[in-house]
């Protein structure tokens, strides 16, 4: 089978995330395929195989906008895919007409953020290719999203399937040093770390000020984004500049080494779709305390009549803080949370996310 993924920009986010580790699922079972970004805002996957970038950089102005659209026909033109799987609003909303035009029969939009997130045009429009068969096909990657699209027609309704994103249950981890001597954190201070794009809706301003009220935690911020220097100016604010590390954006490869170093997976996000750091985070066995928002909440879940991760009150420092400071003092806690995270994150598979887009006709 010959597959093209697209999404709207190159960047470490968790859309992008999920197409590379589709495609390299995809590859693994001899299926052709290629992995598109309309533009490049960062480099994150620029040495990836089978990688295309339509424009080297965001687009600024109309005649930017039109050249991607143009590129973009002449590509779906020559490669002419048997199945075309978008990624994002955008790139849903500007790939599948110019699909539809040249007949390509599999035309799959994934979408991963609820609804309401989206801009009005996007929508608007989302709306109306969505309902006239212009997606031959919707995936939402979790009920958070489903239910996002509780007002929208029957017609485009009954095209949706829900599609968990996955992780690699078998990580390999890559060396990336002494994290504790490279950073100056001392053996016995507890690492706090969280993964996302640096932005208002991941939260990490409360992050920081939680890190600033336990004295001797430290926090790895992994990601890199538009509130980088706000975040550097608010550390310096807290006085806990020497205890708040900005590694920046990372090769996802690295990632679970950096979690697994860590001893407490914190996601204080305002609003997620599928948190695909967070089921990373599982995977690596941590404890976890996340913002108490409903994609948390089906992720996490239960298991065994048990809660896989602590969910704290958004309104509530407070509330985060008791959480952290109650693994931090009790071991055998953490590790229980650690073995049950494991054993709920089987849910969540690379395979199975595969299966569900291999079958989905």
């Amino acid at each position: 089978m010959k597959y093209v993924q697209i999404v709207t920009q190159m960047e470490g986010g968790g859309a992008q995330r999920v197409a590379i580790v589709l495609s390299k699922e995809f590859t693994k079972r001899k299926h052709e395929n290629e992995v598109w970004f309309l533009y490049k805002k960062r480099p994150a996957y620029s040495s990836e195989p089978g990688v295309r970038v339509l424009l080297d950089h965001p687009p600024t102005n109309i005649m930017h906008y039109l050249l991607i659209l143009w590129r973009l026909f002449i590509l779906l033109s020559k490669k002419r895919p048997q199945v075309l799987i978008t990624h994002t609003h955008y790139s849903n909303v500007m790939c599948h007409p110019i699909a539809f035009i040249l007949a390509i029969k599999k035309r799959i939009a994934v979408h991963h953020s609820p609804i309401h997130t989206y801009p009005r045009l996007a929508q608007l429009i989302d709306k109306v290719v969505g309902s006239f068969g212009i997606y031959s096909k919707s995936v939402v990657v979790s009920n958070t999203v489903r239910d996002s699209m509780d007002n929208y027609p029957k017609s485009y309704l009954k095209r949706i399937k829900r599609i968990y994103n996955g992780v690699s249950l078998k990580t390999t981890k890559n060396d990336i040093g002494d994290v504790r001597k490279k950073f100056g954190i001392p053996y016995d201070a507890p690492i706090l770390v969280t993964v996302g794009r640096l932005a208002k809706v991941k939260n990490q301003e409360m992050l920081i000020k939680i890190t600033a009220s336990i004295p001797n935690a430290h926090l790895l911020l992994i990601g890199d984004g538009e509130e980088r220097q706000h975040l550097k100016e608010l550390v310096i604010s807290q006085k806990c500049e020497n205890r708040v590390h900005f590694i920046g954006e990372v090769n996802p490869e690295f990632v679970p080494s950096y979690l697994s170093l860590s001893d407490i997976f914190i996601l204080p996000s305002l609003s997620e779709a599928m948190p695909m750091a967070l089921i990373e985070a599982m995977n690596e066995g941590l404890p976890i305390v996340a913002s108490d928002i409903p994609a948390n909440r089906e992720v996490l879940g239960t298991q065994d009549d048990k809660q896989v991760g602590f969910l704290a009150d958004l309104q509530s420092v407070e509330s985060f803080i008791d959480a952290i400071e109650n693994i931090i003092s009790d071991k055998k806690l953490a590790e229980d949370m650690g073995t049950i995270a494991k054993l709920r994150v089987q849910k969540f598979s690379i395979e199975g996310m595969t299966d569900g887009y291999e079958q989905f006709n």
